[in-house]
């Protein structure tokens, strides 16, 4: 395959410049040519090629092809848009689009170091972007493959690397170096990221202890490894969503109980509350509901509402309510049971009823019970999901004012 060189892109590298080409099938690409031929220089680059060349992970620059012995030394490797450092400031305070980014780099530096090779080079400059989710960390040039028996590049008291990244201990000797090297460095690197390059305060104490521990200056006080440094940075962005998610919920929400939302918008609630919301905003969020626009739920996303119903159980029946509270509690379902054609979410419905008025010993909540757990005997898919419930969580039917005998058979069971 032929390759045609176009312009030069990128920043100029050490040892190295980037071109843009294409193939004589006109595919675009990247090229990094060699632009010296200083022995050390070339044996550098011939080492890149050689480590690059057996990685293979979606974060990690892919080579193409490769001539790292002619006259002209190169390697081909795919073209991305541009370096996250035109990216950064596009992230700051989206902590969705961070977290992405943030998750793309570490996955790649996770296969790195669990590779048994240290980048000693990371920078926003060296990770390259086209997407949120892709994303590639490229210029392994002064990588190094731990307990190699490769020729050492570098001597003893040879420093390399970008002044702000680079750990204490690389600043010393970037030969007497481990895993903990590029832990400093992506934490310099999440600093960018969450202030724009230092002109914003880090945005709170989970992430400023991220980079502190990142970049402390002793390596063994940091991160024990990128892995777990990853498990830290999931725990705390997951938290950061969920808050910022349950914000927007609150106000979504008010929009609904205002009549401000059409039903998109409501759908896209709907969708936030499964995964993001505290159970008592889905209570909420079934009050603000009209009639109707409880219809076209059930009639558009059947899936999504029995779901959000099957948590709304889980939360009026895991706890004692006032006997007011209660009340209101039986009204709702009620209201609610008569309005739905499906069969299991009728079924949550009444069990909460049940649950609900015979746990807080409730005249009025049991009596709406009776009333609709005659019915049942009509409609044996709704007397199956009852059923099911039950003996998931049982409740005592005897206390009802009925007999055994206006209950489904299958439902007798529990009638003691």
């Amino acid at each position: 395959m032929k390759y045609f060189i176009d312009n030069k892109i990128g920043e100029p590298g050490g040892f190295g410049d980037v071109y843009d080409c294409h193939s004589e099938l006109g595919d675009r690409y990247a090229i990094k040519m060699l632009k010296t031929d200083d022995e050390n220089a070339v044996l550098r680059f011939q080492k890149e090629v050689r480590l690059t060349s057996r990685l293979n992970h979606p974060n990690v620059i892919r080579i193409i092809a490769c001539d790292t012995e002619g006259e002209n030394k190169y390697y081909i490797m795919p073209k991305y848009q541009c370096s996250i450092v035109q990216i950064i400031p596009m992230l700051y305070n989206n902590f969705d689009r961070q977290y992405n980014v943030i998750t793309e780099i570490l996955n790649g530096l996770i296969y790195l170091h669990e590779q048994g090779v240290l980048h000693r080079d990371l920078k926003p400059q060296n990770i390259l972007y086209n997407s949120d989710t892709d994303i590639a960390i490229s210029d392994l040039g002064f990588s190094r493959q731990i307990d190699s028996d490769s020729l050492r590049l570098t001597q003893y008291g040879d420093v390399f690397g970008t002044q702000r990244y680079i750990s204490p201990e690389q600043a010393q000797n970037s030969e007497n170096v481990d895993d903990k090297t590029d832990i400093f460095a992506f934490g310099k690197i999440l600093e960018d990221i969450v202030t724009n390059f230092l002109q914003y305060p880090i945005p709170n104490d989970e992430i400023g202890y991220i980079i502190d521990k990142c970049t402390n200056p002793h390596a063994n006080r940091r991160f024990a490894s990128s892995r777990e440094l990853k498990s830290m940075v999931d725990n705390v962005y997951q938290n950061m969503l969920k808050i910022t998610a349950n914000d927007d919920i609150s106000t979504s929400i008010s929009l609904l109980e205002m009549g401000m939302m059409d039903f998109s918008d409501i759908e896209n609630l709907a969708l936030k509350l499964m995964s993001h919301a505290q159970e008592d905003s889905i209570e909420k969020f079934f009050l603000a509901l009209s009639d109707d626009e409880y219809k076209q739920l059930e009639y558009k996303q059947l899936e999504l509402l029995q779901n959000l119903v099957r948590q709304l159980k889980d939360y009026y029946t895991s706890q004692m309510w006032g006997f007011n509270y209660t009340d209101t509690i039986g009204s709702v379902c009620q209201k609610f049971y008569n309005l739905t054609i499906d069969s299991s979410i009728r079924a949550l419905f009444l069990f909460i009823i049940l649950e609900v008025g015979i746990s807080h010993n409730r005249f009025y909540v049991m009596g709406i019970g009776e009333s609709l757990i005659r019915n049942v005997k009509n409609n044996l898919t709704e007397a199956m999901e009852l059923y099911s419930l039950l003996k998931q969580q049982p409740v005592y039917l005897s206390r009802l004012d009925i007999t055994k005998r206006d209950l489904p058979e299958i439902l007798q069971s529990y009638w003691n």
